[in-house]
């Protein structure tokens, strides 16, 4: 199930999870049943991911958000060492972490938790369906679900989904509110898009994974005899994590044939790949030599590849939130002014600016992006944008390989790492 992952673990991990025990455990926190379906540990925590970094991070351990989910109705997170801890755990090292605290679960609708109407848990996965098997079988297992007052409208979405038009009228209102809405268009669509592409695009039949490995594939759509990868984007879409782009990449028997050595955006990739969220906003400007990380290592008195997490933490550690305001001002006038200013974790003055800067730099630089657009072409995915209002749903649909890509960074308060998106 695209919500079940079934990942091997080694002894680092087993001994990430014993030293995360151990730790909670003393706070007083609940250690909970984890699921056979994912390694991961299970506990209730309450606050933000900047609050679990304030309580993690201590323990050189950081928390960011994970796009894989090991629960149908509570978020995912990791948990990752800042460095290498005890000579016994790498710094590579990833242990999932199930929040199953109620509040934490609340998706902003208050009918619908995380995952609830995506196609594994409404048991439409493993099997080609035609559009009317595929109506069938959600309609089944929606009023299953629900009441027929929400059921009569979810189905009524699938019906609305046959019109051959991009934008969809729908007579009758929806009741849902927006934060309902929102959550219905981004599970929800996967399988609204699926009966809209075969009825607008004359594919036959979809295939929903069982097992969604792919991280940038949601379904497959057959044509003749051939099934095309399918992505699924809900409002104005999101940024996906760059090594996606290869990972999709290698998958594909045809890009054995391509060299992508000489392909420039890779070495970003890597360096993305390879470090923390924190960590390669650094290493990113040091690779490409910046103005921003020239000028900040004249502030920091520190040369420019000498730079690291920990020595940047080090510096603001004995300093006022107003003394590193004073001091960075003029660096952040002339390169990136950060979002917020009054910060727990100090270094975050210094490490979202780098963050904000790091999307204009490599967007600016016209070799990096047509390398970034070659890259994405080889996948040849057709991406669909669905966004559902309370009269109509808005349909858009656009082909890799007629597409443009760039760089994006979703912020620093998410945690996640520079990904990309399309933007035409």
């Amino acid at each position: 199930m695209a919500n079940q992952i079934k990942r091997k673990y080694d002894t680092n991990e087993q001994n990430l999870k014993a030293i995360v025990t151990k730790f909670v455990k003393e706070k007083n926190i609940k250690i909970t049943n984890s699921s056979r379906h994912c390694y991961h540990i299970r506990f209730q925590l309450k606050g933000t991911l900047q609050d679990f970094n304030d309580l993690f991070n201590p323990i050189d351990i950081e928390v960011i958000l994970s796009q894989h989910s090991c629960s149908s109705k509570s978020p995912t997170y990791i948990l990752k060492p800042i460095k290498n801890i005890n000579n016994c755990i790498s710094q590579n090292t990833e242990l999932y972490w199930v929040n199953n605290e109620v509040s934490q679960s609340n998706t902003g609708s208050k009918l619908f938790a995380t995952k609830e109407l995506s196609p594994d848990i409404l048991k439409v996965t493993d099997k080609l369906y035609s559009v009317e098997e595929l109506i069938s079988n959600v309609s089944s297992s929606i009023k299953d679900k629900y009441n027929q007052d929400i059921s009569s409208q979810l189905i009524n979405l699938l019906e609305y989904s046959k019109e051959k038009s991009l934008q969809i009228n729908i007579s009758d209102k929806l009741k849902f509110t927006n934060d309902d809405l929102i959550v219905i268009s981004k599970d929800y669509g996967e399988i609204l898009s699926a009966i809209w592409l075969m009825q607008n695009l004359n594919f036959s039949k979809v295939y929903f994974p069982k097992n969604s490995n792919e991280k940038l594939i949601d379904f497959y759509a057959k044509k003749v005899s051939i099934c095309y990868p399918i992505s699924v984007k809900s409002g104005n879409g999101g940024k996906v994590l760059l090594q996606n782009i290869i990972d999709a990449i290698n998958k594909r028997k045809k890009s054995s044939k391509i060299n992508n050595k000489s392909e420039v955006s890779l070495k970003i990739i890597k360096i993305v790949n390879d470090n923390s969220a924190k960590l390669q906003m650094i290493k990113l400007h040091q690779y490409l030599q910046t103005k921003m990380i020239e000028d900040l290592s004249i502030i920091l008195n520190e040369p420019e590849d000498k730079i690291t997490l920990d020595s940047v933490k080090k510096w603001t550690k004995d300093k006022t939130i107003q003394e590193l305001k004073d001091i960075l001002n003029e660096w952040w006038n002339n390169h990136s002014i950060p979002r917020k200013l009054k910060v727990k974790d100090k270094e975050r003055l210094i490490l979202a600016p780098l963050g904000e800067a790091i999307k204009f730099i490599l967007n600016n630089d016209v070799k990096l992006k047509e390398s970034l657009t070659s890259l994405a072409k080889q996948i040849s995915l057709l991406q669909i944008n669905i966004d559902i209002k309370q009269d109509k749903i808005i349909f858009k649909k656009s082909f890799f390989k007629d597409s443009k890509f760039e760089f994006g960074w979703p912020g620093y308060s998410s945690g996640n790492k520079l990904g990309f998106k399309m933007v035409n």
